[in-house]
């Protein structure tokens, strides 16, 4: 579950709804050719969904709180994976959607700005930030954290929905690309 104690993140009752859906998708994996019958694969994506869209992000410190508060409700085996996230924001920069992309292992995480902007796009964002956990509990960015930052804002570049941050959760801290002068 997300967050929703009685005093929220931002000292009251939050306005907004959260909820965390799991969506499931079933696709048929035609392998007649090699001989097998169709088999049914089970995709499971993981989403944050913003149900009211007045939730208003004045730092990357909400979003970090946020984020941190989902990943330390999650079962033990579970907080000790990598998770990439994207956040989205529409024109008066409310945020639309949470949405957990890439699911890593306790070190890395597979992340291309294909997937990065596939929501952005289908949910018209205007703008988003990106987040990523260190299950190691260190938030300083690695040489792979600077080269995906880079590419993920050169392709915001060319699509027209600009990548505003880049927040690395660790143990109860993060690091901002942005507040740290790297955006």
């Amino acid at each position: 579950m997300l967050p929703s104690s009685e005093n929220g993140l931002y000292g009251q009752r939050p306005p907004h709804k959260l909820e965390y859906v799991r969506h499931y998708s079933i696709r048929r994996a035609a392998l007649a050719s090699r001989g097998c019958p169709p088999l049914l694969l089970i995709h499971l994506t993981l989403m944050i969904i913003l149900k009211d869209a007045n939730l208003k992000v004045a730092s990357s410190d909400n979003v970090a709180a946020l984020l941190q508060k989902w990943i330390a409700e999650l079962d033990e085996v579970d907080r000790n994976k990598e998770y990439f996230f994207t956040v989205l924001f529409d024109t008066r920069n409310k945020l639309k959607v949470v949405d957990v992309i890439s699911v890593g292992t306790v070190n890395a995480s597979l992340v291309h700005p294909r997937e990065v902007y596939k929501r952005a796009i289908l949910e018209s964002a205007v703008w988003l930030l990106i987040a990523h956990n260190h299950p190691s509990g260190n938030s300083e960015p690695s040489n792979e954290d600077l080269k995906v930052t880079e590419r993920i804002v050169n392709a915001g570049g060319i699509i027209g929905i600009e990548l505003q941050d880049h927040i690395i959760l660790g143990s109860g801290q993060y690091y901002s690309f942005r507040e740290n002068g790297m955006m």
